[in-house]
């Protein structure tokens, strides 16, 4: 219980920020992102695993022969529901509710889709300011052409996973600080009153400065218990993504788009993926294979 208080006292100083704007100051911005992520006639699987192990190659430090990618699902502890009710509060569900992203008799999941990278840089100031304020900004749709870097979808398109839209990340970079904020895509945005607009972005941090990411020992630790996050060490550098309130992905589905997308790179020992406990490298992929096929045949 004593652990349980702290997490609850350690996260205090974060809540959910709207942004807020004039009625007169422009157009509000549509997330188009939201219902254009996913190509026509492409699996979702496909989608997720392309886009997750790319970003990860993308930020492979020099110094290092490869990545490591993890993929997990994870229920909350229910001794840990109130420090996970302080993240998707009940503040941030009433705005879901007035987005019309969730009904009005919403009950929360308590699960989430964990996803971390090892052998990577972290999100430095420039890759953490385009993750959660860039992506998706242009007004274009990613359906008229079957490449995900339209409009910047590849940098959302594992958020489609979280049934809200919402995400937490925390990053570790060669310095050794540790960033954390949260971002939700709203549907829409919503007319407070005859001035006011809240538009469709919301975040999940300490304040509004970029120094407001930086998160104390007690803040990281409180994170990494909730979701059982890796313990990184001082020169473990990387990125972890919660994808809050998610169902569970079909792990065959994953491996087999594993095995379609990233067998060169796992073969030459420049990529590991790890899901659910199940490790696919150089050594394990071509029995991995074997069995995936064996079980096609009598499904």
């Amino acid at each position: 219980m004593e652990i349980f208080n702290v997490g609850i006292h350690a996260l205090s100083a974060f809540k959910w920020r709207d942004v807020q704007r004039n009625i007169t100051d422009g157009v509000s911005r549509t997330p188009l992102e939201k219902k254009n992520f996913r190509p026509e006639n492409i699996d979702e699987s496909e989608i997720f695993i392309r886009e997750l192990i790319q970003n990860s190659l993308d930020a492979r430090k020099m110094t290092s022969q490869r990545v490591e990618v993890s993929i997990n699902y994870k229920e909350i502890n229910q001794k840990d529901y109130r420090l996970y009710n302080h993240i998707i509060s009940s503040k941030l569900q009433s705005w879901l509710y007035d987005s019309e992203d969730i009904s009005k008799d919403y009950k929360r999941k308590y699960s989430a889709i964990i996803i971390s990278d090892k052998g990577t840089t972290g999100l430095d100031s420039d890759d953490w300011e385009k993750y959660f304020h860039l992506s998706g900004q242009a007004h274009k749709s990613s359906k008229t052409s079957l490449t995900l870097g339209s409009a910047n979808q590849g940098k959302v398109a594992i958020w489609g996973l979280s049934t809200i839209w919402t995400v937490l990340c925390r990053t570790k970079l060669r310095d050794n600080t540790v960033r954390v904020q949260g971002k939700c895509l709203m549907a829409k945005a919503k007319k407070l009153n005859a001035l006011t607009i809240r538009e469709c972005d919301a975040f999940f941090r300490k304040g509004s400065n970029n120094e407001d990411h930086i998160v104390s020992k007690n803040e990281n630790l409180a994170i990494q218990d909730l979701f059982s996050l890796p313990n990184r060490s001082e020169f473990d550098t990387g990125s972890d993504f919660v994808l809050l309130e998610a169902n569970k992905y079909n792990t065959e589905h994953l491996l087999k788009a594993i095995v379609n997308n990233w067998a060169l790179p796992i073969l030459e020992d420049r990529l590991i993926v790890n899901i659910d406990g199940i490790r696919l490298d150089k050594t394990t992929l071509m029995p991995t294979i074997d069995e995936l096929d064996h079980h096609s045949q009598y499904v």
